[in-house]
């Protein structure tokens, strides 16, 4: 998914011919809120986990 890796290495900063792109591939305004959502999530938990250092209660996958 495109959008997601754009998302991610420009910190959320997309051109207007990325986020044009991006509507034409068929994305609605809510999939691109969901798709937000998720990777702001994840980022989230994983910084909150290593600045906690936090102990792994599941084994780590591979």
């Amino acid at each position: 998914m495109r959008f997601v890796r754009v998302i991610q290495q420009t910190s959320g900063t997309i051109t207007a011919d990325e986020f044009t792109a991006i509507k034409k591939a068929g994305y609605t305004d809510v999939e691109l809120v969901e798709i937000t959502l998720a990777i702001a999530l994840t980022m989230f938990t994983n910084t909150f986990n290593r600045v906690n250092d936090t102990t792994l209660d599941v084994p780590r996958a591979d």
